[in-house]
């Protein structure tokens, strides 16, 4: 009933109106949605609150494009990422002032996106490669929860599957974007630049290396005073 967050943030959504797990996702398991009514819930946490720099990263598989489907929506007037009808992507603050891709999807196969902005401009990528980018508004802080796959609204309703979806408080830079689609295996990462480990207060980072998909090593001598674990960010 739930997908769970491995961020460590505590962003675990909740399966509404028969979204399920799969185990044909892109890498393993992927959230299934079937165009109907079902979508994934996460509630409102500060880490989710971006208005300026954040990225969206995700890979997508479309069934059909028979409805405009979200991908991950925090409500209006914020962060909106969908594909619509033509197989173009939208990107940028819901409902107001939004980025559509040059590319036009396709069903049946699988893509890697990438919406990221900062300095003012939205900016979209597709497999690796930078798509298109625009001068757009800044998003507005809201208190609602993100959405995946469709909304509580019932609209919007995404046919296909969504998997590997990580929400960044900054821009991934081209180069970043690139490594993580080339290297084929993005919970396995090449360059260790978003993954942390830390003591509890976050004042002493930890050296790690990642062994397989969900085991890491993490070198830590010992805790400080005081501290009762280590944060992994």
């Amino acid at each position: 009933t739930t997908a769970t967050d491995m961020s460590g943030l505590g962003n675990t959504g909740t399966l509404t109106n028969g979204a399920v797990i799969t185990t044909t996702g892109r890498f393993g398991n992927a959230c299934q949605f079937d165009g109907v009514n079902d979508y994934v819930s996460v509630p409102d946490n500060n880490s989710l609150d971006m208005t300026t720099d954040i990225s969206i990263e995700a890979w997508i598989y479309l069934n059909n494009l028979a409805a405009t489907g979200t991908i991950v929506f925090k409500g209006n007037n914020s962060y909106a990422l969908g594909v619509y009808t033509t197989g173009r992507l939208s990107w940028g603050k819901a409902a107001v002032d939004e980025l559509q891709s040059v590319l036009a999807l396709s069903a049946g196969q699988w893509y890697h996106i990438v919406a990221t902005r900062t300095g003012g401009l939205n900016y979209i990528y597709i497999n690796g490669a930078l798509d298109t980018s625009a001068a757009k508004i800044n998003f507005d802080n809201t208190a609602n929860p993100v959405e995946l796959g469709g909304r509580s609204s019932a609209t919007y309703l995404l046919n296909g599957l969504i998997d590997e979806v990580r929400i960044y408080n900054r821009a991934l830079s081209a180069n970043e974007i690139a490594l993580r689609y080339n290297a084929n295996a993005p919970k396995v990462k090449g360059d260790y630049s978003d993954v942390r480990f830390t003591n509890d207060s976050g004042t002493t980072e930890y050296s790690y290396w990642q062994e397989t998909d969900q085991r890491f090593w993490v070198k830590c001598p010992s805790l400080g005073t005081g501290d009762t674990g280590i944060r992994m960010y």
